[in-house]
């Protein structure tokens, strides 16, 4: 009935090295998206706009890079599709969530 309040307290997360977000995130991408490799992405590869990533895969992409790197993204900026349209304004906001 009340399972949620015995949920055991998040752990606290190493700070994520802000020199491999850039890798990774390249990674992530284009495991959500067989349209394009790792390293044709871009920081001004256009995700969404440019058809490489759908709606469905925004909310995927989000929860991987959340997860992966131990952050919020909310937390440093608006989180739509068009805020992360560029693939650079993604890597812009993991690493300024990664050094917070």
């Amino acid at each position: 009935m009340f399972s949620w309040f015995l949920r055991a307290p998040k752990q606290a997360v190493a700070r994520y090295d802000v020199a491999l977000v850039p890798t990774e995130l390249r990674r992530l991408g284009a495991e959500l998206s067989k349209k394009i490799q790792a390293d044709d992405l871009a920081p001004e590869t256009l995700l969404f706009s440019g058809g490489l990533l759908d709606s469905l895969a925004f909310i995927d992409l989000v929860m991987r890079v959340e997860e992966h790197f131990g952050i919020e993204l909310g937390k440093v900026v608006e989180v739509t599709p068009s805020s992360f349209d560029r693939f650079g304004d993604l890597q812009a906001a993991v690493t300024q969530a990664v050094v917070r």
